[in-house]
């Protein structure tokens, strides 16, 4: 299944996920000075009927992964 979530400013999230369980995600946005603003995301993945998650060097035991991500753009218009 894909599904929209919110992302980052100029970005777009469109993941993909299978199996059963539950996605969060946090977008915070801050503007620090007229030309700074920082972004940043926090998305969290519950699956229900796995141990593990991925496969070879991506492989995670436990049945949760979370994700960061964080922006920051100086604009100077």
């Amino acid at each position: 299944m894909y599904a929209y979530e919110p992302s980052l400013p100029y970005a777009f999230s469109l993941p993909a996920y299978s199996g059963k369980g539950m996605r969060t995600c946090l977008v915070v946005q801050y503007k620090c000075m007229e030309h700074l603003n920082i972004s940043t995301k926090i998305g969290r993945t519950d699956y229900w009927e796995r141990d593990e998650i991925g496969s070879g060097l991506d492989l995670i035991t436990g049945s949760h992964k979370t994700d960061i991500s964080l922006q920051i753009v100086w604009n100077n218009l």
